[in-house]
């Protein structure tokens, strides 16, 4: 599998336009993909809203780690303690 990016918009105007998240994914093992997920454009408070209320718990069974928590673990998502990206 080649690593890809892909870009969701949202379905409604927001304060700053529409909500436009880039996704970008990584295979570095033959069991763990990264997902890096970025606000491409629009309301930079919409964007942690949708992060926060939708991403997270719709994936918590499944990911590692989350980027900005410090538990021993890189700040990308699923990584440990490695700048492979």
């Amino acid at each position: 599998m080649k690593d890809f990016k892909l870009r969701l918009v949202g379905p409604t105007e927001g304060r700053k336009g529409r909500l436009s998240v880039t996704a970008e994914v990584f295979k570095v093992a033959p069991e763990m993909t990264v997902v890096e997920l970025s606000k491409f454009s629009g309301d930079t408070l919409e964007y942690i809203k949708f992060r926060e209320e939708d991403i997270r718990p719709a994936l918590k069974d499944i990911v590692w780690t989350w980027q900005g928590e410090n538990n021993g673990f890189d700040d990308r998502v699923g990584l440990q303690e490695s700048r492979m990206l």
